[in-house]
């Protein structure tokens, strides 16, 4: 129901009506200036694996760029268990574009297991990357995360050379990335098992791109990142984010941070970021 506007959103009120908006939104129609808001609470157990809403690859133009409202309700039960091969992007939703939003929304529960044998993977419970600014030339925020709450674990393996990325939220928060007044109890394993690259965990977000802000959050679960081959950074471990690049603002955490960084030197673990 509804039309799309912020006075009349299209509602969303059973499975089959988010499956439906999934394949909407991976279809190409990517709501920009739209309006979606939850009308109840969802379970999504009965199915084995979410398919996320939007195109997960590398260069997918569809991708949710409008405002989603869970309004106060849960989804529970979510479950992603992908083996790929293909640069993937994992979560509730693939990618945030531009300018997306979504807030008041809590995913209890959840489970994501994502292996990528060949290339890059990124897995976060609400979204496994986000469109970064336009440019200089751009206002306003990028994508924005607001008011929501995550529950489950998220686990990432890449073993192809190729970094790996879990969080809380979002597996990688780009440049211009918001997150505020969240929080997450999100247990996140993350491995780079062969060859050179890092592996990023962090309970709010793997890593962030530049001018990236995360205000008024906590989180309790436990990030562990082990990259056994690399030799610099490693594996890369944090509560609110394993590498920031941006600012953070009143952040909590409580939960045990663990890295494996092989040959690395150092050790970047941190209780709020590494």
């Amino acid at each position: 129901s509804g039309t799309g506007t912020q006075a009349d959103p299209y509602t969303v009120a059973n499975v089959a009506q988010l499956e439906a908006f999934a394949a909407a939104v991976d279809g190409g129609e990517t709501y920009k200036g739209k309006f979606v808001a939850l009308g109840a609470d969802i379970d999504l157990s009965g199915i084995a694996s979410w398919n996320p809403i939007g195109g997960e690859g590398k260069n997918s133009t569809n991708i949710f760029q409008g405002t989603f409202d869970g309004k106060g309700h849960s989804i529970s039960g979510l479950k992603i268990s992908a083996e790929i091969t293909e640069e993937g992007n994992y979560g509730l939703f693939s990618i945030l574009g531009n300018k997306a939003v979504v807030k008041n929304l809590n995913v209890t529960g959840a489970s994501m297991t994502v292996t990528n044998t060949a290339d890059v993977a990124r897995v976060g419970v609400i979204a496994g990357d986000t469109e970064k600014t336009a440019g200089s030339g751009d206002t306003g925020l990028a994508a924005h995360i607001d008011n929501c709450s995550t529950t489950g674990t998220v686990a990432v393996t890449t073993t192809g050379d190729k970094l790996a990325f879990g969080g809380g939220f979002v597996g990688r928060l780009f440049n211009g990335g918001v997150v505020t007044s969240c929080w997450s109890d999100v247990d996140i394993t993350v491995k780079a098992l062969n060859g050179s690259k890092s592996a990023y965990a962090g309970g709010i977000a793997g890593t962030t791109g530049n001018y990236a802000v995360i205000a008024n959050c906590a989180t309790f679960g436990d990030c562990t990142a082990v990259a056994p081959k690399n030799s610099n950074f490693g594996g890369m471990a944090g509560g609110i984010v394993s590498m920031q690049a941006g600012k953070q603002y009143n952040v909590y955490a409580t939960g045990d941070m663990t890295v494996g960084s092989g040959g690395s030197k150092h050790k970047w673990v941190g209780v709020l970021d590494g």
